[in-house]
């Protein structure tokens, strides 16, 4: 009953900030959340703000594009286009969110793309699924989702890179991981773009948990996590500050740091609501 009632004691206060950063001339990072994502031909920094309540399945993404031209831009749209159309297909036919059957699609689309353009195109994906107050992170690729829970600071997802990949390997045989500093240690392994007779995707699920007041998620792109430290990010959300607030700290922390990338972040927390409210 705990888990079946917890979401009419929450509502979640969204905050979307999407920056093309100092070097890169092209915004390549896209974003889903409650019907919005980014237009391709928008350049400008964008900030959004979003109030939802906690009933039903609620989706959140972040998408970095990957290609040359303006191959990654279009295959973090239409990823982001994609889970737009699936969302409103599943609750018009009051259908399950699955997320491997959006990955596949997805998948499927880009690989298309990409033999149009005869040219190698891909994009992450990082979900955050909240249906009736229960969470979950998914990952393909290496952009992250991570859990802000008093005052502790976590990844809930994966990195699928040759490093984390190399690290897993020696965990599994029982073999100390000693790093070494390479050009390929933050080369994915795995991302949308992948045709499946070379390789079949394997998403990252996190664990469920129940979403408690309070709780702030994050999904944000490597040009947040390749800039700042999970040190210096759980310090900003650790303020006493508005959401909207915070995801505005990130984004100009890591723009005063080089912004040498595309930064894209959604901010969740869990709020109780109003008295009002209810």
């Amino acid at each position: 009953m705990i888990y079946k009632e917890n979401h009419k004691k929450l509502k979640y206060v969204v905050s979307i900030n999407s920056n093309t950063g100092i070097i890169r001339k092209k915004n390549e990072d896209n974003f889903y959340c409650e019907g919005l994502l980014n237009s391709p031909s928008r350049q400008e920094p964008l900030y959004l703000n979003q109030e939802l309540d906690a009933s039903g399945v609620r989706i959140f993404g972040v998408f970095d594009g990957m290609g040359g031209g303006s191959h990654g831009e279009k295959a973090a749209y239409l990823s982001a286009k994609l889970l737009k159309e699936y969302e409103k297909w599943i609750k018009e036919k009051k259908k399950d969110f699955d997320t491997s059957f959006y990955i596949r699609k997805a998948n499927q689309m880009i690989c298309r793309e990409a033999e149009k353009c005869a040219e190698k195109t891909g994009s992450t994906v990082v979900l955050f699924l909240a249906k009736d107050g229960i969470g979950q992170a998914i990952n393909v690729g290496d952009s992250r989702a991570y859990l802000f829970r008093d005052k502790s600071f976590h990844q809930l997802t994966f990195d699928h890179t040759d490093e984390n990949s190399r690290r897993a390997l020696h965990e599994q045989l029982g073999i100390e991981y000693i790093h070494k500093d390479s050009k390929f240690g933050n080369t994915l392994t795995q991302h949308l773009g992948i045709s499946e007779e070379e390789f079949l995707l394997e998403p990252f699920f996190s664990e469920e948990f129940v979403i408690k007041a309070q709780d702030l998620i994050l999904l944000c792109s490597d040009g947040l996590t390749n800039t700042l430290s999970d040190y210096e990010i759980s310090q900003i959300l650790g303020i006493d500050d508005s959401v909207e607030e915070k995801g505005k700290q990130l984004v100009d922390k890591a723009l005063l740091s080089g912004g040498k990338d595309n930064i894209t972040i959604i901010l969740i927390e869990a709020e109780k609501p109003d008295i009002k409210d209810y």
